[in-house]
């Protein structure tokens, strides 16, 4: 829900107890955040899927830009990787395989300038280790951050794998 004041936005999520905690941050944390830049989130899903609104959510509460996908038009990954550049996104989000094989196949033309990325979350399905690879062998510098947990709570664990050993911490 949402109060008609511009002050507060409110959140609420229904718990096991059927309690709607709600979560009202103050707009002028938020302004005084993005004053400092909190950075640039693309939300690549369409915003009916809860990653999508769990990412523009976090951007929103960390004062950071946030770019979200035109959901007008079916998934296109030359769009979507388009967009990340001309809006020089630090923090994007795909959703597995699905996601991921496409994005190789339209990093491999090598056109796109997208130095500003340096951190790519996955969730929703699972992300090859294969794929993850040929994602950082085009863009060496970007951590793979792969969220696990339930559509109610967002990701209640992280895995981080960078390029430098393979590893997930």
């Amino acid at each position: 829900g949402y109060s008609t004041s511009a002050a507060t936005m409110e959140v609420n999520l229904r718990g096991a107890a059927g309690q709607a905690p709600r979560i009202a941050p103050d707009w002028r944390d938020l302004n005084n955040l993005a004053a400092n830049g909190g950075g640039v989130w693309f939300a690549t899903s369409p915003l009916m899927h809860v990653a999508a609104q769990w990412t523009a959510m976090v951007g929103i509460s960390s004062g950071s830009t946030v770019v979200l996908h035109d959901d007008a038009k079916p998934f296109d990954i030359d769009t979507i990787l388009e967009t990340a550049a001309r809006e020089r996104v630090n923090f994007m989000t795909i959703v597995g395989d699905a996601y991921a094989r496409p994005m190789v196949a339209r990093l491999d033309r090598g056109d796109l300038d997208l130095s500003s990325l340096v951190m790519l979350g996955t969730g929703g399905a699972p992300t090859s280790t294969d794929l993850k690879r040929a994602i950082q062998a085009h863009l060496p510098n970007v951590a793979i951050r792969d969220g696990y947990g339930a559509t109610e709570i967002g990701a209640a664990a992280f895995g981080t794998e960078t390029q430098d050993d393979g590893l997930q911490r």
